[in-house]
C-alpha cells in the first residue's frame, strides 16, 4: 500500500513539473519583444523551485548533524541549526 501511494505522488509530481515546464516553454515561444511576459516567467520558475524544494524537505530534515558525535546531546547551536534548515 505505502509503495504504490509513493507511485502514484512521484508520478503527480513529474506530472505537475511537465505542466510547469510546458507552460514555460509556451511562454517563451509565444514571447513579445517588450518583455510583458517576464512576470509569467518569474512565476513559473518560482512554482518549479517550490515543487523542487518540497519535494527535498524531508530529506534535508532529517539529516543529522555531522559535527555531533553519537553519544553527544545536541547542543542549543546544534538545535537552532536544525530548526533553521527546517524553516528553509
Amino acid at each position: 500500500m505505502f509503495q504504490c501511494e509513493e507511485a502514484e505522488r512521484r508520478r503527480d509530481h513529474r506530472k505537475l513539473e511537465n505542466l510547469y515546464y510546458e507552460c514555460l516553454y509556451d511562454i517563451v515561444r509565444n514571447a513579445d519583444t517588450n518583455g510583458a511576459n517576464l512576470p509569467a516567467l518569474n512565476r513559473i520558475k518560482a512554482k518549479i523551485v517550490k515543487l523542487h524544494s518540497q519535494r527535498l524537505k524531508s530529506v534535508l530534515q532529517d539529516n543529522v548533524v555531522a559535527d555531533i558525535f553519537e553519544e553527544e546531546q545536541p547542543t542549543f547551536y546544534h538545535l537552532t541549526q536544525m530548526q533553521k534548515r527546517r524553516t528553509a
